[in-house]
C-alpha cells in the first residue's frame, strides 16, 4: 500500500498550531486530521444527526452497544 505524500509546508502549519510541547501522538492526530474528506450528501446527514444525538444525550454505552450487535449479528 502506497503511502500519501504530505508537503513541508502542511506539516510546518500544524507544528505551529501546537503548544510548545506536544506528544508524537498529538502532532499525528493533528496531520491525519486535517486531511480533507469528501462527504456525499446523506454521509452528511448522518453526521448532524449523530451530533444532534450527543447533544440530547441520546447515548449507548459501550456494554449497550455489545448487546445490540449480538442481538443483530445473531
Amino acid at each position: 500500500m502506497p503511502h500519501e505524500m504530505i508537503s513541508k509546508t502542511k506539516v510546518e502549519e500544524q507544528l505551529k498550531s501546537l503548544p510548545d510541547e506536544f506528544s508524537v501522538e498529538d502532532l499525528i492526530e493533528k496531520l491525519y486530521s486535517t486531511e480533507k474528506v469528501d462527504l456525499d450528501a446523506h454521509q452528511i446527514e448522518m453526521i448532524k444527526m449523530s451530533e444532534q444525538n450527543i447533544k440530547d444525550g441520546d447515548l449507548l454505552s459501550q456494554e449497550e452497544m455489545k448487546k445490540l450487535d449480538s442481538k443483530w449479528l445473531g
